[in-house]
């Protein structure tokens, strides 16, 4: 991976992390049921959205 590549995808890597410490906590650490689309599932899609949208809006104002 280059730098170039990871400015660009940084956001999903986050979302990704999310996913993976989330599951573990909520499911190996608490020993709760496995979902696939569980809680940790939506709030990395909600954290990468927000990231994407303020990356917009940031892009939009200085013009880039």
């Amino acid at each position: 991976m280059d730098r170039a590549w990871v400015r660009e995808y940084w956001p999903f890597l986050i979302g990704g992390a999310i996913i993976v410490v989330g599951n573990v906590y909520l499911y190996g650490v608490q020993g709760g049921d496995w979902q696939p689309a569980g809680f940790p599932f939506v709030v990395a899609l909600l954290v990468v959205l927000l990231i994407e949208v303020g990356r917009e809006l940031y892009d939009r104002r200085i013009g880039a």
